[in-house]
């Protein structure tokens, strides 16, 4: 009977041996997941086309080595951003599959005509990729279907504003950038006049022809100085004018002297729809759009704007001056009251 416990129990012995080598024995590293675009090489892609969920559109085309904007005549794009997006690409992996369902695909924001994004990349053997990206059930996680399948994904580590629809994130949205230690003098012309404003030696700011008396604005003067020494762009517009723009009659003209030369800023007309208004500077062969606040003030300048005005000195209302009291006749004992 002992014989046989012992038996037993080193039966149970070796079976924990056996247990913990399969658990201690050294593992291979996990397989990788499938990139999502395992056969892409990123330095084929030619083209680029985003797509958002309000139907705005971006393409992007790779046009002698150099990443451009064709459909506003080859504007230059930012390589290092194109770049970004095309390594996040490749980086998605194909995960767990959420659902096959084509119905699904609507709810879920990965379906043809129902997508937060579509990015399709064109190579330059003609190949075609599309992936489409959807809702997000938590935070940093990104439902995707690859166009053409059925099945749509969860990416962990899939952010759709990555991927924006809007042409100020692919370009450097500064248009025009001046060196104010550079300039010497600034004038601007606009439906109210020419003002002119010239540097001392000392680097003080003054506007010419200011009469004994005026004190000059100097808060409004370095408002004009740092709005229209650089000024952003929502985007270019191409390097056609349409007369639609009015250049013609521009409704200011900002010209800045430096110790290089000048440099001529041109505000066109106003859109009536979002107020925009269509600028030319220069430097540029391109025209470009700016939101109003960027260059409304170069319109609307007086003469006035750059004075000092004097404090109107408050009058006072006789009525709000306190009022003498009359103290009452203090009458003896006695005395006959006073009818």
């Amino acid at each position: 009977m002992k014989l046989k416990l012992n038996q037993i129990l080193a039966g149970v012995l070796v079976l924990q041996i056996l247990l913990s080598a399969l658990v201690l024995w050294p593992r291979s590293a996990e397989v990788v997941q499938e990139s999502v675009f395992a056969d892409l090489d990123p330095a084929s892609v030619t083209g680029i086309m985003l797509e958002d969920d309000s139907g705005a559109e971006v393409q992007l085309a790779r046009s002698n080595g150099q990443w451009v904007l064709p459909a506003l005549d080859n504007y230059p794009a930012l390589e290092t951003e194109i770049n970004a997006l095309l390594t996040g690409l490749v980086s998605i992996s194909i995960g767990d599959t959420v659902t096959s369902s084509t119905t699904s695909q609507r709810a879920l924001q990965v379906a043809e005509n129902n997508f937060l994004r579509k990015v399709t990349l064109s190579t330059d053997s003609g190949d075609e990729y599309v992936i489409y990206m959807g809702s997000s059930p938590n935070y940093g996680a990104t439902h995707f279907r690859i166009g053409g399948e059925q099945d749509t994904h969860l990416a962990s580590d899939l952010d759709v504003s990555d991927y924006n629809a809007r042409v100020s994130d692919w370009i450097d949205a500064v248009y025009l950038r001046v060196n104010q230690e550079d300039l010497t003098s600034i004038q601007l012309q606009n439906a109210q006049g020419t003002l002119t404003f010239s540097k001392d030696a000392a680097g003080a700011w003054q506007l010419d022809g200011l009469l004994p008396g005026e004190v000059q604005n100097d808060a409004e003067l370095n408002n004009l100085l740092s709005r229209s020494s650089a000024i952003t762009m929502t985007s270019p517009t191409g390097l056609s004018e349409d007369p639609a723009w009015a250049f013609d009659e521009p409704l200011a003209v900002l010209t800045f002297t430096t110790t290089d030369g000048t440099v001529t800023l041109r505000v066109g007309a106003q859109d009536p729809d979002d107020l925009s208004y269509v600028i030319k500077s220069s430097e540029s062969d391109y025209y470009a759009r700016v939101r109003e606040y960027s260059v409304d003030s170069l319109v609307t300048f007086t003469r006035e704007s750059f004075i000092e005005q004097p404090t109107a000195t408050p009058t006072l209302d006789p009525a709000m001056l306190p009022q003498a009291t009359t103290t009452p006749e203090v009458q003896g004992e006695g005395a006959t009251p006073t009818p």
